[in-house]
């Protein structure tokens, strides 16, 4: 890999960054839109008035492998056989910031003025900082004083939260209807986690997939079995300045379930109505993650220290690799330049099945049951979803990746293709269940508390996961 940008235009380069900061509606966004509100007939007249005749947001010659943009009905025009726009209503969102501050609001800010210019709605992001983003949702979800849309994280609590008045609403029928496409392109993984009940609360739009990123100045090639791992890594501890071979992604619980798939077991089971955390193979996957600490292959400390920084220690060069981490490349591109050529990715380790297993999770836009403008909300969805381009030019803008295979296929970032592919079978990190939220709530919960002991303490393996079986069964007793 290198930093060296390709000559040939890349699949959906019209949308990037920087066009989203700068780019007017296109013929086939009004076009799409106005098949919201009805005005088929119209859309002409829209067109003459917003965009020259010979506009267009495509190359006149697609690259190879580029979808082709749509000229007709998109999937999600059935919206319209439904109701109408309301373009006095104004669809206020909630969105998590990501990556840079800026380059997100300038990003939304297009997208916004490309959906009022095609259908009179407006659209007003907010962004929320991740450090006080779970505690202004818990208010909002008590007091029913919610956006529009929001994007979603601990699903099934908002729903409980919402107490039938206020909570997500229930999509299925939409979806069954065509408005946002074919379900099917979006990842298994995400659409089990939108999905309460066999019904569906939300729509994915962003995946955050662990997978192996390791330097190739430090480790030879992605180890492709945890026997790999260790022999490797050991040769890599003999390296000038390595202070541990990898560290984990620096979240406890998510560090624990890693190593537990390296064996073959979760902290469920596969209802998810009982805890999983008898099953011996804990023991296993425990003494075994304690012990690639102790032979510093592992870093305990990213998993006790607070402070610790994961993706510095790996630009630094003090660590080779991060084991089942998000992907790191474009604040790497910012950040640390210089380590992008030696930057790899890769699948999982494979365990003792012989197959890389791993675990993602995604977030969603979900519509609230009190929202005043459910059907305006519905319809940005359907156009902003449907539309790969421009969901690509969104994850671009927010240094995230897309849940959505049809946008992913636009991706032409070497460093990604294991990410996604690794996506494909991974387990979801966050459970689909009301009581997920209280067993892992940091830092007493009793899956960050079992996490800790196993890192952090020398206490028998079986009395850890003794101990975190009865905290959970008795949360999963409260919420059958």
């Amino acid at each position: 890999m290198t930093d060296k940008k390709p000559e040939a235009r890349r699949p959906a380069e019209h949308l990037s960054t920087e066009w989203l900061v700068t780019a007017t509606p296109s013929r086939r966004q009004i076009l799409k839109a106005a098949a919201f509100i009805g005005v088929g007939a119209a859309a002409t007249q829209v067109l003459a008035a917003c965009a020259p005749a010979t506009a267009s947001t495509a190359p006149s010659t697609a690259p190879s492998g580029t979808p082709p943009p749509s000229t007709g009905p998109s999937p999600s025009a059935s919206t319209a056989a439904r109701a109408s726009l309301d373009a006095s209503k104004t669809v206020r969102i909630w969105i998590q910031n990501y990556g840079d501050p800026k380059q997100q609001a300038d990003a939304l800010a297009t997208i916004a003025a490309a959906f009022k210019e095609a259908t009179g709605v407006t659209v007003q992001f907010e962004g929320l900082d991740w450090a006080t983003a779970e505690q202004k949702w818990d208010l909002a979800m008590t007091t029913g004083d919610l956006p529009d849309i929001g994007d979603m994280f601990y699903l099934p609590s908002r729903i409980v939260q919402g107490q039938g008045k206020w909570g997500p609403v229930d999509l299925t029928s939409r979806i069954d209807a065509g408005d946002f496409g074919d379900w099917n392109r979006i990842v298994e993984a995400s659409r089990n986690e939108s999905t309460i009940d066999g019904k569906v609360y939300g729509i994915p739009w962003r995946i955050d997939i662990r997978a192996w990123t390791g330097r190739k100045d430090m480790f030879a090639s992605v180890p492709k079995t945890i026997e790999d791992l260790e022999s490797m890594g050991v040769e890599v501890l003999k390296k000038p300045g390595i202070q541990t071979a990898t560290t984990h992604f620096a979240q406890p619980v998510d560090a624990l379930h890693q190593g537990g798939l390296a064996f073959d077991t979760t902290f469920l089971s596969p209802d998810y109505k009982t805890s999983n955390l008898l099953d011996p193979k804990w023991i296993e996957a425990g003494n075994w993650m304690r012990d690639l600490s102790k032979k510093k292959i592992f870093s305990a400390q990213s998993e006790v220290d607070q402070k610790f920084n994961q993706n510095g220690s790996f630009y630094s060069g003090t660590t080779g690799a991060v084991y089942g981490g998000g992907t790191m490349i474009n604040e790497a591109k910012g950040v640390a330049p210089q380590v992008v050529p030696l930057m790899v990715s890769g699948l999982q380790p494979a365990g003792a099945s012989g197959t890389s297993r791993s675990h993602g999770s995604c977030a969603q836009w979900s519509i609230f049951e009190n929202s005043p403008a459910i059907e305006e909300s519905a319809a940005f969805l359907a156009w902003l979803s449907t539309d790969a381009h421009m969901s690509y030019a969104l994850n671009q803008a927010t240094s995230t990746i897309s849940a959505d295979s049809d946008v992913q296929k636009l991706d032409t970032e070497p460093y990604n293709a294991a990410f996604y592919e690794q996506g494909k079978t991974i387990e979801p990190t966050d459970m689909p269940i009301v009581a997920w939220n209280e067993m892992r709530v940091f830092p007493d919960g009793p899956l960050n508390v079992m996490a800790n002991r196993v890192w952090g303490s020398t206490d028998d393996m079986a009395t850890i996961f003794s101990d975190g079986h009865k905290a959970i069964s008795d949360i999963l007793a409260k919420n059958p």
